[in-house]
């Protein structure tokens, strides 16, 4: 697993940054790390601008938003997952796929549109 991440925690939201190679047990390594250190849950961003190569088929995703599903206490805020969108496979699915599981989930190639979502409140 060639991945290094960085989980920074402002008053707002938590943001983890990774770069390197991601692939499904890296991903799950670090949603791990936050369901540890963050059982309360709150908004997450993922920063995955510098991540090099995506080592992850659609199947892999699925199972990642699974393990988001199965921690739901934590995951039930919103999730920003900020990246280059012409690398991520099917954003549209992955979204809609985590919207149907109850999750608030959306992927930005735009770190500022990105975190203007996050800072609405619900209701916007």
């Amino acid at each position: 697993m060639n991945i290094h991440f960085q989980i920074i925690h402002p008053r707002d939201f938590l943001i983890a940054k990774a770069n390197g190679v991601l692939d499904k047990v890296a991903s799950i390594s670090v949603l791990a790390k936050i369901v540890e250190d963050h059982p309360e849950g709150e908004d997450l961003l993922i920063d995955l601008r510098k991540i090099e190569k995506f080592a992850t088929s659609m199947l892999d995703v699925i199972e990642i938003i699974t393990y988001m599903i199965e921690n739901r206490k934590v995951f039930r805020y919103k999730i920003a997952i900020v990246g280059n969108i012409n690398r991520v496979k099917q954003p549209e699915f992955v979204e809609n796929f985590a919207f149907n599981r109850g999750l608030n989930l959306k992927i930005f190639g735009d770190f500022e549109e990105a975190i203007m979502w996050l800072m609405r409140t619900s209701s916007q």
